[in-house]
């Protein structure tokens, strides 16, 4: 029997459906979320990360920021704060969006800097379980790649 697998990079959905504009009224606390959890990253704020983080979070860094593809629970943050600190490059966030996605999660839109150079546009998507960062998976790309790629839906769309 062939058993089929999908490819290592490809996360996995965070709905049946794909994620949505959330306009429900709990967004503030969702925005506050993904604001914290960028500035504990800037931080490098392992405590803090793990304060937002559900105990069986799932986390996938974009390539530069991260040594490995995935990092599991909070023993995982902490390795990751650990392997960012280590790095001879100081990379920041600098957001310039916070969209909540439903069922439950949060979309951020940034820029990715090395001190003051912008090196390239940035992204997470982000799943929430008892409010908490339960999955999160960061691309190195705009906006308008993940529309193309499927993982997010058109904000101007009338669908969105």
């Amino acid at each position: 029997m062939t058993e089929h697998a999908a490819p290592a990079n490809a996360p996995p959905p965070l709905t049946d459906d794909g994620p949505r504009l959330d306009l429900s009224p709990d967004n503030d606390a969702v925005v506050s979320l993904a604001h914290a959890f960028v500035k504990a990253f800037n931080d490098r704020d392992a405590d803090g990360l793990v304060a937002l983080a559900h105990s069986r979070i799932v986390f996938r860094p974009t390539a530069l920021v991260g040594r490995r593809r995935t990092y599991h629970g909070h023993a995982g943050l902490r390795r990751w704060v650990t392997e960012l600190e280590a790095m001879p490059v100081d990379f920041r966030l600098h957001i310039r969006e916070i969209r909540p996605q439903r069922p439950s999660g949060f979309l951020v839109l940034s820029t990715l800097h090395v001190g003051e150079d912008l090196i390239t546009d940035s992204a997470m998507i982000a799943a929430l379980c008892e409010g908490r960062v339960i999955e999160a998976h960061s691309y190195l790309s705009d906006e308008g790649m993940l529309v193309r790629l499927g993982l997010i839906v058109d904000a101007t769309s009338p669908l969105a």
